[in-house]
């Protein structure tokens, strides 16, 4: 995986989709105007400037700066991920003539329900406020629309891809799954629940005490400890039934660590003392350290497979892509 798309998304159009999103303006010194207009790539009839590559450098560049350890890694990283976009505005020029190539086309509509969609939700639904975002950003109403298309555009053509996804022979799976024993390890886990009794100032411990004995006394008779924790609990779970979800041993508190291990699944603590609270812990499910069994990772192995073969696909159609059309580096 190269850099650019560690910072943004696993897929291989990640790059090319994030370019639908709103971009925010470079900012520029006053002696960078012409340099700003510097060509840096041609596609077709299509030019790529150096400003159009700022301005998908502005929103990385905060996290290049925090994934940096030094300037000079700063400068190399910025170089990396500048090539990347550029790249990336190419193949989506490329994807953009290929469909216009092939005589398809985006309902007007389709565009326009988009951009009252973006006003609705990013500008509280007031045009002012958004034609006032685009002018602060230097863009035009008409570029504007063009990119919402392209985005469309790109959507549809990576729709097309995914079409002729690949099945994957269990032999494949299987292989992977041997090869691969690390992506399917996991620590040992429990899943549980809990119910939370705080002491409120001036609230003898007793009270509490005695409120935990009321629980206890249910549980034995089969109300549930979702049941119980919903009623009583004060922790922020209550509403869920004071589940938690799967949480690493290792992560727990080792007073908790000790109480749970004695546990069989479905059983319950007793009552634990931790800072101003009192809890109770209900073991749902525990799950050894390990690789997992085949059959639990079959999905995973299967989707990592199929997007591994889209990923090989995508880059030969771009190579054709590149081929069929002019393409220009400066």
């Amino acid at each position: 995986m190269n850099f650019l798309t560690s910072l943004c998304r696993p897929l291989f159009l990640g790059v090319l989709l994030s370019l639908v999103a709103t971009s925010a303006q470079a900012v520029q010194s006053p002696n960078e105007g012409q340099v700003a207009n510097q060509v840096v790539a041609i596609v077709e009839d299509r030019v790529i400037t150096l400003q159009e590559v700022r301005q998908q450098m502005s929103r990385l560049i905060p996290d290049l700066q925090r994934m940096s350890r030094s300037q000079d890694e700063f400068r190399r990283n910025y170089e990396q991920t500048k090539r990347e976009i550029v790249e990336g505005m190419v193949d989506r020029i490329l994807v953009v003539k290929e469909f216009e190539r092939r005589g398809w086309e985006i309902p007007q509509s389709a565009i326009e329900r988009r951009i009252e969609s973006i006003i609705e939700e990013d500008f509280n639904g007031s045009r002012v406020e958004f034609l006032r975002y685009l002018q602060d950003a230097g863009e035009t109403s008409r570029s504007f629309r063009r990119r919402i298309k392209e985005g469309f555009i790109v959507q549809e053509m990576e729709g097309q891809r995914r079409h002729s996804r690949t099945t994957v022979s269990p032999v494949l799976m299987q292989e992977f799954y041997e090869e691969n024993p690390h992506l399917f390890t996991e620590d040992e886990a429990v899943q549980l629940r809990l119910i939370e009794l705080k002491v409120i100032t001036a609230e003898p411990e007793e009270v509490l005490e005695q409120t935990a004995e009321t629980i206890f006394a249910e549980l034995e008779e089969g109300t549930s400890f979702g049941d119980l924790s919903r009623r009583y609990s004060q922790h922020r779970s209550r509403e869920d039934g004071g589940f938690l979800g799967w949480i690493a041993m290792q992560d727990l508190r080792e007073d908790w660590r000790e109480e749970i291990r004695d546990l069989s699944e479905g059983e319950t603590s007793g009552l634990i003392r931790t800072g101003d609270s009192f809890f109770i812990l209900h073991l749902e499910q525990h799950r050894q350290d390990g690789v997992q069994p085949i059959h639990k990772v079959r999905d995973r192995i299967e989707e990592e497979l199929v997007n591994k073969t889209m990923r090989q696909d995508m880059e030969r159609w771009f190579e054709r892509l590149r081929n069929r059309y002019f393409v220009r580096y400066f």
